[in-house]
């Protein structure tokens, strides 16, 4: 556990090992969500969850999917 004060505006760092194994890099989006009373950062992405592809990119789910991927996949079902 890594302990951090808040500065006067409510920020905090995020240690460089943290973001280091995380991939997380200065500019990046980073998420912040509540769960079960606490903070969760999480590095954000916009990408398609399989390709990396940032083309038609739409949420199914709790993923987020290119329209190259969501065919393969619908395909894949429905054979």
């Amino acid at each position: 556990m890594v302990v951090r004060k808040l500065d006067p505006l409510g920020r905090i760092v995020i240690p460089k090992e943290m973001r280091k194994t995380l991939a997380i890099d200065e500019g990046d989006d980073i998420a912040i969500t509540l769960e079960g009373g606490g903070v969760v950062l999480t590095r954000h992405s916009s990408a398609c969850f399989i390709c990396d592809s940032y083309e038609e990119v739409q949420r199914e789910n709790k993923a987020l999917l290119c329209k190259i991927c969501r065919r393969k996949i619908n395909t894949l079902i429905l054979d």
